[in-house]
């Protein structure tokens, strides 16, 4: 998700808020970050002491007021960019952030077993993504201005909970915590890389 679409409609900042907020609580003090999809860095500003953040996204984000320790500009569905930062950043990732993007992602499965190799052993893959119990309410408030229209225009699909636990199934991870917040309309979820 882009910085436009993070601020585009009146509802947008304080969804985004909640999101970085609820993630962030998840993060281990003095973690590496890498923050999928960053827009301009603002789960930096939550995160815990001593944790070093690298932020993804495809765009040029605005990085001069946040505490990247690396940006790196690339397309997450290119499959050379994706292993250039695997070459990059292999084993020194301790928790990898996807927040408000796997609904953007067409194989969201084969994503997360991609980014997963990119995690130390024992590391999170911690996210949010909207509940479909939301999507005709998402729709409805796109239309008419108080959410983005552009981030629901680029939804893929709306995962519910099996596809969340079916993830674990394709992949080297463990749904350790699942849950909902903003009274059910988006979800929480937290992997453990086991092997």
């Amino acid at each position: 998700m882009n910085e436009t679409q993070d601020s585009q409609g009146l509802l947008s900042p304080f969804l985004r808020n909640a999101r970085l907020k609820a993630v962030a609580g998840q993060i281990p003090e003095k973690s590496n970050v890498l923050d999928l999809a960053c827009g301009s860095g603002q789960l930096g500003q939550h995160l815990r002491e001593g944790c070093r953040y690298w932020g993804v996204d495809r765009t040029n984000a605005v990085i001069e007021e946040t505490q990247f320790h690396r940006f790196f500009s690339m397309d997450l569905t290119n499959k050379a960019e994706m292993e250039r930062l695997e070459g990059e950043l292999f084993g020194s990732i301790d928790v990898i952030t996807v927040i408000a993007f796997l609904e953007h992602i067409k194989d969201y499965n084969s994503f997360v077993k991609s980014i997963s190799r990119l995690v130390k052993k024992g590391g999170l893959i911690v996210g949010t993504t909207p509940h479909p119990r939301g999507r005709k309410l998402h729709d409805l408030l796109s239309l008419i201005g108080i959410c983005s229209r552009e981030a629901g225009e680029e939804h893929e699909a709306f995962l519910n909970r099996d596809d969340l636990v079916n993830i674990e199934k394709c992949s080297e991870l463990e749904l350790i915590l699942y849950k909902t917040f903003l009274f059910g309309l988006n979800q929480l979820f937290v992997y453990k890389r086991i092997a």
